[in-house]
């Protein structure tokens, strides 16, 4: 029989570390010890969408690469959801430069639940390449590179989940 390893964490947000949001203001990333799953600590994405975003860039990036061990299939992330329906997603960065958005899906729960993201290209939207050049399948190592919230309509909408213990799952 194979020997499979356990998830690996990538992060518990127990060590917060430097994220930076990127060009688009409608949120903010912070540690907080209100909401969490393990240890005393969590991160705390606060948002505040304006209807009718321009250019239709209704979303809010976490930028911070962390490295990500093996050869996940999927992660794992602890959500304290708002029921708003946003898609919280993740970007990867693989060995050949590539980043790939994967998602946790709609957040449509108000308390705690552990969502999952395949790793797998081929899925629709919002899975797609946000940059980079050489192939549809991944190329170990990869490299955590962001969290997204992605906001699915028009109208104004302002919120706070909490996330904990990113980890990896391998088949």
């Amino acid at each position: 029989p194979a020997i499979t390893a356990g998830p690996a964490l990538i992060t518990d947000f127990e060590v917060f570390g430097a994220w930076r949001r990127g060009d688009e203001g409608w949120g903010e990333f912070t540690q907080s010890g209100e909401k969490y799953i393990s240890g005393s600590r969590a991160g705390k994405l606060t948002y505040d969408f304006p209807a009718a975003v321009p250019e239709r860039r209704n979303y809010v990036v976490f930028l911070r690469s962390l490295p990500i061990s093996g050869q996940p299939d999927a992660l794992t992330l602890w959500v304290h959801g708002d029921g708003s329906g946003n898609f919280l997603n993740v970007w990867v960065r693989d060995a050949r430069e590539q980043v790939w958005q994967f998602s946790f899906g709609q957040i449509e729960h108000n308390a705690w639940r552990q969502l999952t993201a395949a790793l797998d290209t081929g899925l629709g939207w919002p899975v797609q390449r946000i940059s980079g050049s050489g192939g549809n399948a991944l190329t170990y190592p990869l490299r955590l590179e962001a969290l997204v919230l992605d906001y699915p309509t028009d109208e104004a909408a302002a919120g706070v989940i909490y996330v904990d213990d990113l980890e990896t799952v391998e088949d």
